[in-house]
């Protein structure tokens, strides 16, 4: 099954012979549920001319609507489970050509969607693929809030193999269904050691290959962040730099008058306040990072939904310069989050 990540344009397009114009109906369903009988969304138009007889449908807009992450919990069984109908839908795509005053189905298509997007050097309609973590070595705080799992399209048969990192023990999961799954980065007995992840085809042939690798606390501790990625799933990133908590605090104030214009009272307060609430940021520090961790800070900086130490924040950085190896030998990130809901 194909794949849509509906932040960026999904364009359908319609030119059949002798057409004078075409729709489309979109069929939207959560994973367990089942297609309506009617379309949840139609969309039609005409040609534009005989001699530009194309008729595009953008149709991100619509999924992108069907899905939201506003609650987020990583996967801490001792199974990959199912990822959170909420987070990702099913669309059916059927295409119609308008012949005379009939129109005619010409095919249906089904996909599985998910709340990324795709970048403009990129293309468009670009399938990302059925992993929504890229491969390669992430870190987490040794006994810390957790590794964090990952989001995989998955196929019957495929197999998740845990390698212990230091004793080399292992344990594999193989899943029976097409759905998409939530597996843990890191099996819960290798949490002191770390593991490799490999995702394994019903042959035994290697898809993907992580590393997920503890690291102690410095004396600074650490702040983890989870954010919805480019492939629309969230993911956990540790910032072991220093941190800073700072807090803001606004108000409303008048003047009011004395309780008596006879008696002095020295301790009166003639400012009152009133609305008093309040809010908190953070600064963080990644600490020293390899060169390609400029892909995460990036992403980080585009995405709409993040959970700073488990709590919803928006990113106030605007603007990082995003490093090389070769001008910096030692990379480090600061960052500003303010949280944001108010302390009362």
């Amino acid at each position: 099954m194909s794949r849509i990540f509906a932040k960026s344009p999904y364009i359908i397009s319609i030119n059949e012979a002798s057409q004078v114009g075409a729709k489309v109906e979109i069929f939207l369903k959560q994973s367990g549920g089942s297609f309506g009988a009617n379309p949840d969304y139609t969309l039609s138009k005409l040609i534009a001319s005989s001699t530009s007889p194309t008729c595009y449908f953008d149709i991100s807009e619509y999924i992108s609507n069907y899905i939201n992450h506003l609650t987020y919990s990583a996967n801490s069984g001792t199974e990959p489970r199912s990822f959170n109908v909420n987070q990702y839908c099913y669309a059916s795509v059927k295409r119609y050509k308008l012949i005379g005053s009939t129109y005619t189905l010409i095919d249906t298509t089904e996909y599985t969607c998910f709340n990324g997007y795709v970048y403009n050097t990129e293309g468009i309609n670009v399938d990302l693929g059925a992993y929504l973590l890229p491969e390669g070595t992430y870190y987490y705080e040794y006994r810390g809030a957790g590794a964090g799992d990952l989001v995989v399209d998955n196929t019957s048969g495929w197999k998740y193999k845990y390698t212990n990192l230091l004793n080399g023990s292992n344990r594999t999961y193989t899943s029976s269904s097409n759905a998409v799954l939530q597996p843990f980065r890191v099996f819960s007995s290798y949490i002191d050691n770390g593991n490799k992840l490999e995702i394994l085809d019903a042959s035994n042939n290697v898809l993907k290959t992580y590393y997920f690798k503890p690291i102690e606390s410095t004396k600074y501790g650490s702040v983890y962040v989870d954010f919805v990625n480019k492939y629309g799933a969230f993911q956990r990133e540790y910032f072991f730099g220093t941190s800073v908590d700072s807090m803001n605090v606004n108000n409303s104030e008048y003047k009011s008058y004395r309780l008596s214009e006879t008696t002095f009272n020295t301790q009166e307060n003639l400012i009152q306040t009133f609305n008093v609430n309040g809010n908190e940021s953070i600064k963080v520090n990644s600490g020293w990072v390899d060169e390609s961790f400029k892909e995460t800070i990036k992403q980080l900086l585009l995405s709409d939904r993040i959970l700073v130490n488990n709590r919803p924040a928006k990113l106030t950085t605007k603007q990082i310069d995003l490093q090389k190896n070769i001008n910096n030998k030692m990379i480090n990130y600061p960052l500003e989050f303010t949280f944001t809901n108010d302390i009362i």
